[in-house]
């Protein structure tokens, strides 16, 4: 995959360079981007859905977006995550782990089938 095309792609929906900005669009790619490898991509995903940016806002699959970053290499992730896993509950913590778990086997198997933020 071509994640440079991919941040790209993401950035011009964001900035709605085609007309208005498209953040469930530019959420999509972000995700895959992240998926294949950009720290850049992943801290994205993260940050739309800790705000609720086109897509519903999910504290847990934001954390788990943020952890991806970080072990991608992300500066800011770390800090991020930890912000809002600070702030969860038992299940959300075991959500959360599961969901880093999912992450992890997605990107090993190069599975594409992702949760959260924009069309899937």
């Amino acid at each position: 995959m071509n994640t440079d095309a991919e941040l790209v792609l993401a950035k011009l929906f964001a900035e709605g360079a085609m007309g208005q900005p498209d953040f469930a669009t530019a959420g999509f790619w972000f995700r895959n981007a992240g998926m294949h490898g950009a720290a850049e991509g992943a801290y994205a995903a993260g940050t739309y859905l800790e705000a609720g940016r086109g897509t519903r806002a999910d504290p847990v699959d934001a954390a788990a977006w943020f952890s991806l970053a970080a072990e991608l290499g992300h500066q800011a992730a770390p800090g991020s995550r930890d912000l809002l896993l600070r702030g969860f509950s038992a299940a959300q913590r075991t959500m959360y782990d599961q969901r880093v778990r999912e992450f992890q086997e997605q990107r090993r198997t190069g599975d594409t089938t992702f949760h959260g933020v924009g069309p899937t």
